[in-house]
């Protein structure tokens, strides 16, 4: 993880610009809270869990960008979320998704856009998805009703 241009391994908070950029970055925000400036998630993956929450504020975020990158960003669980204020890019130039089960929650402040795939023509193929509940090869979840 990159926080402008020093390598940290902490916790970023809102003045912090973090670039997440490993195919093989496996992070957890577990029960608590984490902020970031910008938070450019280019590949591997982050999960928020258990009540965790992460918020971030800048104009656009990216989960998946570059060539041959993958990226997913799984929120699961009551009290779990990914607060976004600004836009959010899901497969830029690249594959992204966001994974949101058992409760967990996207939430964009002030109603910003969710973009689903963005590439040019000149560009490698982009592949954005939203998973609400459980991958296509798996068994659907549903929240029950009440």
């Amino acid at each position: 993880m990159q926080l402008g241009s020093e390598p940290c391994s902490g916790v970023p908070t809102s003045s912090d610009w973090v670039d997440i950029n490993r195919p093989d970055a496996d992070i957890t925000i577990s029960g608590a809270q984490a902020y970031d400036g910008s938070f450019h998630f280019r590949a591997g993956r982050v999960s928020i869990v258990n009540g965790g929450v992460l918020n971030s504020n800048s104009t656009y975020h990216l989960v998946g960008q570059g060539s041959d990158r993958q990226a997913e960003l799984v929120v699961t669980g009551p009290g779990s979320a990914w607060n976004v204020g600004g836009e959010a890019w899901v497969g830029r130039i690249a594959t992204g998704k966001i994974r949101l089960a058992d409760g967990g929650l996207l939430n964009f402040i002030g109603g910003h856009t969710l973009v689903l795939g963005s590439t040019t023509t000149m560009q490698s193929p982009s592949h954005g998805v939203l998973v609400i509940g459980a991958d296509s090869d798996l068994t659907p979840e549903a929240p029950a009703l009440s």
